[in-house]
């Protein structure tokens, strides 16, 4: 059996099983999985499906939102729809908890889970579909009969969001609000493991870049046909949404916190320990089950295993176990040297300059002036290193990915979905990187200890 990576993630265990349950056995996804895997590495969490799966499930996702797009416009409207659903359902759950009996508290608890399942499956189409149609958007275009320029413009536009959303829509909004509102409006921005503080006004002021426009049309858009066009304009509405749903998710977490504070006062845990639990554990606790809490600091430290299957969950924090399982099921890579490797342009330009490895964005600091950061992915977390950087370089994503709209928008270097960057490259690397190409050099490699 063949598994498939389909991402890397610094999640907490609540996290993880919204997003592995959300995705398992999901009819709402036009194909259901019937086995989700998250394996530790590292200091990161990555998600696997088996890869016929996998595939089955692009393939449904593609037949039904693309090649009908109807579909696909319909779906945005649902998106926002079932995000406002969500958050609605977060405070709710929060209100009046503190004179709730345990039963009562577990209750809405349970209510809560639902809910935060409900919305993970629509996180995972959206997630999918923009892979699809960065894929697909990138392949029309690039067969136009244009020049050049032409294509990097169009690709531009097409990957830009149709509306305001997240950073952007904050950078917006910092125009005509002084920075101690922001931090009232945007205190969510930060919220996206449940342990996670509400963003201060530090959080706030480093995430305002200044840029906040949108592309505009360029001349060669009178020059393509309708179906293209409609592509385009699908493009950007997912671009958008991409960027949307993720703000209803961190909305929702921030509402939930009063909740997760108040089970964590009962139990006499913070709501960091929580965050590494699972529901039956949490479950079983507000109803006077024994749990030992111990375990709580060896999954923090050592990671931990989820497996859907056989309409299960299997939850295994024991190291020695889940380096059984890994082997089972994952074959072990031998790191090979590498001096020249290719990924997708995000944005154009050529730089040479030294690595720094971002794993987490705990390690957000490693990045001074002038580095190249390079990291699996990134997300508005992100941006204060972004901003000091002098390009990037990703492991995961395409040409709506976060990393490339925030760095055209920056007009810094930019190459994604290379899928070994942070495997081949170590901290103090010298490399060139030409994003004209998608081409990464190693002209120095740092001697490894």
């Amino acid at each position: 059996m063949k598994l498939h990576k389909v991402w890397t993630r610094d999640y907490d265990a609540y996290l993880c099983y919204g997003a592995s349950r959300g995705l398992y056995n999901n009819k709402t996804l036009r194909y259901a999985v019937q086995q989700v895997f998250i394996f530790p590495h590292g200091k990161n969490k990555e998600l696997y499906l088996v890869e016929e799966e996998y595939q089955k499930l692009w393939a449904a996702l593609r037949q039904y939102y693309i090649k009908n797009i109807d579909n696909f416009f319909s779906y945005i409207d649902e998106i926002i729809a079932e995000g406002k659903r969500f958050v609605a359902a977060c405070k709710a759950a929060s209100k009046s908890i503190k004179k709730l009996s345990s039963e009562q508290l577990l209750q809405r608890y349970r209510t809560f889970l639902q809910e935060y399942v409900r919305y993970f499956g629509y996180l995972w189409s959206s997630f999918i579909l923009n892979e699809i149609i960065s894929e697909e958007v990138g392949n029309v275009i690039n067969n136009l009969s244009l020049d050049k320029e032409e294509k990097r413009e169009l690709i531009a536009y097409a990957t830009q969001p149709a509306k305001r959303a997240s950073i952007m829509l904050l950078n917006y909004q910092a125009k005509q609000k002084k920075p101690q509102q922001l931090v009232k409006t945007f205190a969510w921005i930060t919220t996206l493991n449940i342990s996670d503080q509400p963003a201060s006004l530090i959080d706030i002021t480093q995430r305002l870049t200044g840029h906040d426009d949108h592309s505009t049309r360029p001349k060669s858009f009178s020059k393509l046909d309708f179906p293209t066009r409609i592509l385009i304009k699908a493009s950007r509405d997912n671009a958008y949404i991409k960027d949307r749903r993720d703000d209803y998710r961190r909305m929702g977490t921030y509402y939930i916190i009063p909740l997760y504070e108040e089970i964590a006062q009962r139990l006499n845990l913070t709501r960091g320990d929580l965050a590494y639990c699972v529901p039956d554990e949490v479950e079983r606790a507000l109803q006077g089950v024994t749990f030992s809490w111990e375990k709580i600091n060896l999954r923090r430290e050592q990671g931990f295993l989820m497996w859907w299957h056989d309409n299960r969950l299997t939850f295994e924090d024991n190291p020695s176990a889940i380096t059984t399982l890994k082997k089972r099921f994952i074959s072990q890579s031998v790191e090979r040297q590498v001096q020249e490797f290719k990924g997708v342009p995000g944005c154009k330009g050529r730089i040479q300059g030294r690595v720094k490895i971002v794993t987490t964005a705990k390690e957000l600091n490693k990045v001074q002036p002038n580095d190249i950061l390079v990291a699996v992915t990134t997300n508005p977390d992100y941006l204060p290193a972004m901003q000091k950087a002098a390009a990037f370089i990703t492991d995961e994503g395409g040409l709506t990915c976060h990393a490339a709209i925030v760095a055209r928008e920056m007009k810094k270097p930019c190459i994604v979905g290379t899928k070994i960057a942070t495997h081949v490259l170590h901290d103090g690397d010298e490399i060139d990187i030409n994003a004209n190409h998608g081409v990464i050099k190693v002209l120095h490699a740092q001697a490894k200890s």
